[in-house]
């Protein structure tokens, strides 16, 4: 029988982490290039592995899941879980957590997407 070893388990755990990234950086770029046109390389990357550090603090771990948090940041504000309404369906435990991004997009209105979208925009 083959047996990996916990190290290299760990490793390539790692490199699929770094490919995830990469190809979410280049999702990013692709749906948000005028959001993206200014920054370096090293600050994209740095805020999708932020977003996807955030993702994973709501408990998110399927990549759509993520990948959706990720694009939210980009499309409404670094910032939109923070709003009382995205932040009580991101805790919702009732829900689970990978689907609580689609409940975001089910349940938050227009209205609350653009109010979170131009306090981010008169913020910055």
């Amino acid at each position: 029988m083959f047996v990996l070893s916990n190290s290299t388990m760990d490793a390539l755990e790692g490199e699929e982490a770094v490919r995830f990234r990469e190809r979410l950086v280049a999702s990013v770029r692709e749906n948000f290039p005028a959001k993206v046109e200014n920054m370096t390389e090293q600050d994209l990357q740095a805020c999708v592995a932020e977003g996807i550090a955030k993702a994973r603090s709501y408990s998110l771990t399927w990549e759509s899941a993520i990948a959706d948090f990720v694009g939210l940041m980009f499309d409404v504000a670094p910032t939109f879980d923070q709003h009382p309404d995205v932040y009580r369906i991101l805790r919702d435990e009732r829900i689970s957590p990978n689907q609580r991004v689609d409940s975001l997009f089910r349940d938050i209105d227009d209205d609350v997407w653009d109010a979170i979208r131009n306090r981010w925009d008169e913020a910055s």
